[in-house]
């Protein structure tokens, strides 16, 4: 198979460096500039850098190396095109670092030249042939290693012919065989909800970072048409979540019906060590298995329409960038970001038409008119009393739940049934909140439990907020067994002795 074509139609635009000497729209970029080469660093974030000449007298660049101290660097784009005209290069999101200048001889005088570290975050090749796009790939880093996970084949296969016709003598052309070869691979799934499609697939061996799974999601007009930006973003969410790993997006492709890239976007990941974060092991809140190969089709097509319907008005979004970033952070720190997950989902819950109790005991103005002939007794009293004004807004917000409450609630409320494995976690999360450095290796074994069993109650919440009816992964529990969304963690036993 053709690298060139693999690398086309594959994976992202950016794995090779592209250099930019046609600029038409320069931006703030300095006086001079002429060419600007941009590629991926090791850590897959973009960089780019750009060179020119200064002419004689211009100390702007000596001006913008200054700056102004505690201010931020506004932003701006720079446009070119390649040599041919047929594809334009926008860079966005753009500012100056770090210009460096030499003089050099040429031809008896001397000329200074310069080089600038461009600091960019987008990267938007277009082609200038007006096509519509019918197929749009998504590309991500930090996949998931499970081999369950993709229960679809793909055959992929090259063949060329060589054709020659030698004109007046020949009556048609001449056909002789080329080479030809092809490979399978199970390498995707395909999510079918009805009113969205995509796939979910594997990035080809060779392409993008070896220390890396990476990943495509894929869409295509015939299939209704191609999601916008919001709800392609939820989708990858979900998607994560659901595989235990959070998808790093690093642009898109989109393509005209022969395969031909009509537009080609490269993204800097989120994060600040993408490397590491690709090498930690997934904690996906379902088993796939051999046994149930359709499984993540199956669990996505009933997850994904429900998570597009309640995703902003239950802030789904913010409690799993929460989820994520707990997950990434040092076990003795997480469980308080974590926590502030649950809470965003509680809260959220209580603001929404699915609460009858809306995390209060009373409303406020039944609790106001209950309370107001008393206040106007207390209120006198306490006035000018030393900390009377907080005593006062105690007793007037009263008709509140406390935190804690709102949990137990929210609980009952989306019917999530727990037990004592989750009251500990629950409790853990101040431990860590007022941990100490230097403990045991006892301790620590503990932290990590409390840790495991915090990130499935988790897996349970979000679960049954989207109405998930099968089996999760209890890791709490020795061997990780399966238990039904509805069975707390450490099993029913636990419940019970509640």
């Amino acid at each position: 198979m053709p690298q060139d074509l693999l690398e086309r139609i594959e994976w992202e635009v950016l794995k090779d460096k592209i250099i930019i000497q046609n600029l038409t729209s320069l931006g703030e970029l300095p006086k001079g500039s002429q060419r600007i080469e941009v590629w991926r660093d090791e850590q897959y974030k973009i960089r780019a850098k750009v060179y020119g000449t200064i002419s004689s007298g211009n100390d702007e660049h000596r001006e913008r190396e200054k700056g102004v101290a505690g201010t931020e660097a506004p932003t701006f784009s720079v446009e070119g095109t390649d040599v041919t005209g047929l594809y334009k290069y926008t860079l966005n999101y753009c500012f100056i670092e770090n210009i460096q200048q030499k003089s050099v001889l040429n031809g008896g005088d001397y000329i200074t030249t310069f080089e600038a570290e461009l600091a960019t975050f987008e990267v938007k090749i277009q082609s200038t042939v007006k096509e519509q796009s019918v197929w749009h790939v998504e590309w991500f880093l930090n996949g998931p290693d499970d081999l369950y996970l993709f229960p679809r084949s793909t055959e992929r296969s090259f063949s060329q012919t060589y054709v020659r016709e030698r004109i007046s003598v020949d009556r048609g052309s001449k056909s002789y065989p080329g080479s030809a070869s092809e490979r399978h691979s199970r390498d995707f799934a395909f999510v079918d909800t009805g009113e969205v499609k995509y796939i979910l697939s594997k990035v080809p061996k060779g392409l993008g970072p070896e220390w890396s799974n990476n990943i495509g999601i894929e869409y295509r007009w015939e299939w209704g048409g191609i999601p916008d930006k919001d709800k392609r973003e939820a989708i990858a969410e979900i998607t994560s979540f659901i595989i235990g790993k959070q998808l790093l997006n690093i642009g898109y492709s989109a393509f005209d019906s022969i395969g031909q890239p009509i537009k080609q976007v490269a993204l800097t990941p989120w994060g600040n060590n993408v490397v590491s974060l690709s090498k930690l092991k997934g904690l996906s809140p379902i088993w796939f298995s051999y046994s149930d190969f359709y499984r993540i089709e199956n669990v996505l097509n009933q997850i994904v329409p429900k998570y597009l319907e309640l995703r902003n008005e239950l802030k789904l979004n913010e409690a799993l960038w929460r989820y994520w970033i707990s997950s990434s952070l040092p076990v003795e720190i997480n469980l308080p970001i974590l926590h502030a997950g649950v809470e965003i989902l509680a809260k959220a819950w209580f603001k929404s038409n699915k609460s009858k109790l809306k995390g209060v005991y009373l409303s406020k103005k039944e609790f106001d008119e209950l309370i107001e002939d008393g206040m106007s007794i207390i209120v006198p009293k306490l006035q000018g009393k030393h900390y009377g004004d907080r005593m006062i807004r105690k007793i007037s917000n009263a008709f509140q739940m406390t935190q804690n409450e709102q949990l137990t609630f929210f609980f009952e409320e989306i019917g999530l049934n727990i037990g004592e494995v989750e009251n500990e976690a629950l409790k853990g999360r101040n431990v860590m909140a007022h941990g100490s450095s230097g403990q045991s290796d006892e301790e620590i074994s503990y932290v990590i439990y409390l840790t495991r069993s915090y990130q499935a109650l988790f897996h349970r919440i979000f679960l049954k907020i989207l109405g998930y009816t099968g089996n999760y992964i209890d890791y709490s529990t020795k061997g990780w067994p399966e238990r039904h969304i509805d069975e707390p963690l450490g099993g029913n036993e636990q419940s019970k002795k509640n």
